[in-house]
């Protein structure tokens, strides 16, 4: 799976627990894209948002990543690419 991959998947997932609902289809492609990265403070993410996204990444893609792995990243970029590492 490579990063644009991920970055789809990662958006859906976060839809699906309500973290992108603020941010517009525009802005969500453009991260796919590349063109913009995210930055989690941006979010406003909560811890029970954390542990939703970190769940949903386990069912979804099969890596775990615990809350406190997602606070030490800054942007979503670096949660890809922490994904795409822990992909066999």
């Amino acid at each position: 799976m490579n990063n644009d991959e991920i970055k789809k998947v990662l958006i859906k997932m976060m839809g699906e627990v309500n973290i992108f609902s603020l941010y517009s289809a525009a802005s969500q492609q453009a991260f796919v894209s590349g063109k913009q990265n995210t930055i989690f403070e941006d979010l406003n993410m909560d811890s029970l948002a954390s542990m939703e996204l970190c769940i949903a990444i386990e069912l979804e893609l099969g890596v775990s990543i615990v809350p406190e792995q997602l606070s030490q990243l800054s942007c979503l970029d670096g949660l890809t690419h922490e994904i795409q590492n822990l992909l066999p």
